[in-house]
């Protein structure tokens, strides 16, 4: 009969302390990934500042609404899993560097992302991508950390991109 009383007890344990661990966690994240494509870096730039044609090439993105006087400064992608993130651009260089920075999200996470151009030389460039952030939510601390890592959504984001400039 005891066991009984414990059941209903057993999920908000495991939640207290999925919640205690998460709240341990620095919130802050930096994550880097590189990878070199066959494009130079001015087509590189190029995809990446084009954010309204994400949806075709980013497997993660359904829809970007874009600022129409200014696409490439304001945007909203929608993804998948529901998700959306209000982004703005951060500026950059056509032949080195693109930068966006996240300023609102449904998802539990804001920060900045960027792209460092180097030419390699033989036509093809060397992307090194970072995020730098903050994950407010101690669940989704523990998630990102352990489960799903923001590195893997960048690796996911880059090999996205070399298969559009293969393209």
């Amino acid at each position: 009969m005891m066991r009984w009383v414990w059941l209903p007890v057993l999920p908000f344990g495991v939640f207290a302390c999925a919640w205690i661990t998460g709240t341990l966690l620095d919130p802050n994240f930096r994550v880097g990934i590189s990878m070199e494509v066959l494009a130079p870096p001015e087509a590189v730039y190029a995809v990446l500042s084009s954010v309204e044609n994400y949806p075709q090439w980013r497997d993660d993105v359904i829809k970007v609404e874009a600022d129409a006087l200014n696409p490439e400064i304001f945007w909203i992608e929608h993804y998948k899993d529901g998700g959306e993130t209000e982004f703005d651009a951060g500026g950059g260089h056509p032949s080195d560097k693109w930068e966006a920075h996240a300023r609102r999200s449904n998802l539990p996470m804001v920060g900045t992302r960027t792209f460092l151009l180097v030419p390699m030389g033989n036509g093809s460039t060397r992307i090194a991508a970072s995020e730098e952030g903050t994950v407010a939510n101690p669940l989704a601390r523990l998630k990102y950390r352990f489960v799903s890592g923001h590195a893997e959504r960048l690796k996911t984001l880059l090999l996205d991109l070399r298969r559009r400039l293969a393209d």
